[in-house]
């Protein structure tokens, strides 16, 4: 009997806490729960003495040497006590699992837990402390370049729009709209002295569903998975 290729499949919880178990040498029972599926897929791992997440990348999502990227960057923050969500090392001190899907190999990493919860909506305290945050992370990222993506005008509405030219009509009103759109911010960013303007590695998606809180002045960012080269501002922008 044949059997029908796949394209994207859903690992089973249970392998993925025995495998965590095997590979990372934790004493006692681990616990593994899918937390959401989306470009990732996210298990909330637990054992008895700590919680973790573990993010298995979509097969062909992302590079090894994009992943091992996003891993120098966040060794870098850690490095300099920004409270960020950092990979962690299994019991060989390495950081990048591979997995064997049925569509072929899936990096995957372990992260700290962030601890906190989601907020819909902020308090001026609260905003406040995100934009310390980000500041503080931007003074470690400033000037700095990692081997992904550089957002500039062209990767931030050409490249999407081409891409969505794949599922929509060009004469459709919602992208004609995006066209436009699209030239106009090219415009806005063609007149911006970039000499004026500070560089370096950005998030590029700080939102309330990429932090936990603990109070309004103790959080935690995560998700650096669309972490590029470009200007800083582009954070508070996204924000």
């Amino acid at each position: 009997m044949n059997i029908f290729p796949v394209i994207d499949s859903t690992l089973s919880a249970s392998h993925i806490a025995q495998f965590i178990k095997d590979k990372y040498e934790i004493s006692g029972d681990v616990d593994a729960r899918l937390f959401r599926t989306g470009i990732n897929h996210s298990y909330i791992i637990t054992s008895q003495t700590a919680k973790y997440v573990f993010r298995v990348y979509s097969y062909n999502w992302r590079s090894k040497l994009e992943i091992q990227e996003e891993i120098r960057l966040l060794e870098l923050l850690k490095e300099n006590n920004i409270s960020v969500s950092y990979p962690i090392q299994d019991a060989k001190a390495q950081y990048l699992q591979e997995l064997h899907a049925p569509e072929g190999n899936r990096f995957a990493l372990l992260f700290s837990y962030a601890e906190g919860e989601k907020a819909r909506f902020f308090s001026e305290e609260t905003s406040f402390n995100i934009g310390k945050l980000m500041a503080k992370i931007h003074q470690v990222t400033e000037n700095l370049k990692v081997n992904r993506i550089t957002y500039n005008a062209h990767s931030l509405t050409a490249i999407p729009y081409q891409h969505a030219l794949r599922f929509f009509k060009e004469t459709n009103e919602e992208m004609q709209f995006i066209k436009r759109a699209g030239k106009e911010i090219e415009k806005i960013f063609s007149l911006v002295n970039t000499e004026k303007i500070r560089t370096g590695v950005v998030h590029l998606d700080i939102w309330y569903d990429n932090m936990h809180i603990n109070s309004e002045s103790e959080m935690t960012i995560f998700d650096f998975d669309f972490c590029g080269n470009g200007w800083l501002l582009n954070d508070i922008a996204y924000f």
